[in-house]
């Protein structure tokens, strides 16, 4: 199986190679601006190490057009389009930059391969917080998400809503000659995502004995392990069965984000951590508008057996264990 993985630099992009290593059947080619170091860590095979067998290639959504390599990828038997700007803090990228990456660059990629007439699955990414603005505690099916019409605070999440909207009316409207999955995630975590990220700043503060100073904490959130999400999309790209349509992938629980906090915070001083000092009310985030985000994943649990096995409480561990 040929794969194209466009944006190879992403923390989803890792999990997925992760996977894809392990398995020397499948052709991979990683298409990113940053090379990142472990891109060369060798592999664990049996007793001994070798090296990872995917090829890189230099691409650069603000630089290259998509015309000049939508033929190459609609060669592939599976697209992987997990490039994304503005979802990381302390990330700086203009307001045209967020657009032309999580909107522009998949619309065009989308009609280029509808154009070429492209036979495999493609994937491309949502984000539930394209809901908005919103206390309804309400968990949103894909119509009603498509549809919510809250306001939107800021430049990503009107990104991304542009994109998924656009999506569903290409379904409607056109016919695919490819398979097209486009996943809408919420609040995904695990070991080795930025460290400015929320479960990184608690165990590195905790362990440099470094005051902590959070949000209110009262925003409700969805928390899916990285590792979940990876092991779904290799699922479905493998697959025989036919998938095309949105679909939320995440686990339904909701939590305040400060029940989270607290939980690690626990973790950590029963692993024999002393907790510094910590507060909560002192930090503004730009998602606090978004007082409850919540989606409900009951279509990808009947039509794609979706069924997330790491619970936040166990997910949270793997930031400290054996670290």
């Amino acid at each position: 199986m040929k794969i194209a993985l466009i944006g190879g630099s992403s923390f989803l992009a890792e999990k997925i190679l992760e996977q894809y290593a392990l398995n020397d059947q499948d052709e991979i080619t990683i298409y990113t601006r940053t090379k990142k170091a472990w891109m060369f860590y060798p592999f664990q095979e049996g007793d001994h190490l070798r090296k990872p067998k995917y090829r890189i290639k230099t691409f650069d959504a603000y630089e290259d057009q998509v015309h000049s390599w939508v033929y190459e990828w609609s060669r592939n038997d599976v697209i992987i389009n997990t490039m994304a700007a503005g979802v990381q803090p302390k990330q700086e990228v203009s307001s045209q930059g967020i657009l032309e990456i999580n909107a522009f660059f998949a619309i065009k990629l989308i009609e280029g391969l509808l154009e070429h007439k492209f036979k495999g699955k493609l994937f491309t990414f949502g984000s539930y917080f394209e809901i908005g603005d919103t206390d309804s505690e309400e968990l949103l099916s894909e119509q009603d998400f498509v549809f919510s019409n809250n306001k939107l605070p800021n430049t990503y999440c009107i990104s991304k809503k542009t994109l998924t909207q656009f999506i569903h009316h290409k379904h409607q409207s056109s016919p695919f000659d490819f398979e097209h999955l486009h996943l809408i995630l919420t609040n995904i975590y695990g070991k080795g995502e930025n460290e400015n990220r929320l479960f990184p700043y608690i165990v590195q503060s905790v362990k440099d004995k470094k005051d902590l100073k959070f949000s209110s904490g009262l925003q409700q959130r969805q928390f899916t392990h990285i590792a979940d999400v990876a092991k779904l999309i290799i699922k479905l790209a493998s697959s025989t069965s036919h998938y095309h349509g949105i679909y939320n992938i995440t686990s339904d629980k909701t939590n305040s984000v400060k029940e989270v906090i607290v939980m690690m915070l626990q973790q950590l001083e029963e692993k024999g951590y002393v907790l510094p000092k910590y507060e909560f009310g002192e930090v503004n985030r730009r998602d606090q508008s978004m007082k409850f985000l919540g989606v409900s994943s009951k279509k990808a649990q009947n039509e794609l057996n979706w069924d997330p096995e790491i619970s936040i409480e166990e997910g949270l561990k793997e930031y400290y264990e054996n670290n």
